[in-house]
């Protein structure tokens, strides 16, 4: 499974535009998650950077397990988790993503990642 942006992940909630349909705006809460991180990743400001990426976290912790997009949404999750010093939670994170996909070279990609960002 790739995690990378591409519009096959976007498409899903544009296409179902219904802001009365939960899940629409669990997909949607993915979309602003992740283009916040990828703002976060460009400012030069690290206050503001920050901010960004605890935005970020906020709506990508708004998807749902259930969802067709959560293992991305964990994953970024973990990541950002890690970069802004949470490294716990960031831990717990990788580690659901783990059980979730078991032996996945991404799990383990994770995990290495959330491992240096604490050093």
């Amino acid at each position: 499974m790739s995690y990378d942006v591409t519009s096959a992940n976007v498409y899903p909630a544009v296409s179902c535009y219904d802001p009365s349909n939960p899940q629409y705006l669990q997909k949607l809460g993915g979309i602003a998650g992740v283009t916040l991180a990828l703002e976060a990743a460009a400012e030069p400001d690290p206050l503001r950077q920050r901010g960004l990426r605890l935005e970020a976290i906020a709506q990508l912790a708004a998807v749902r397990p259930e969802d067709a997009v959560y293992d991305a949404a964990l994953y970024d999750r973990a990541l950002l988790l890690a970069r802004v010093g949470r490294h716990d939670e960031a831990r717990r994170m990788a580690d659901e993503f783990a059980t979730r996909e078991p032996g996945s070279a991404w799990a383990e990609r994770l995990r290495q990642a959330v491992e240096m960002e604490r050093r």
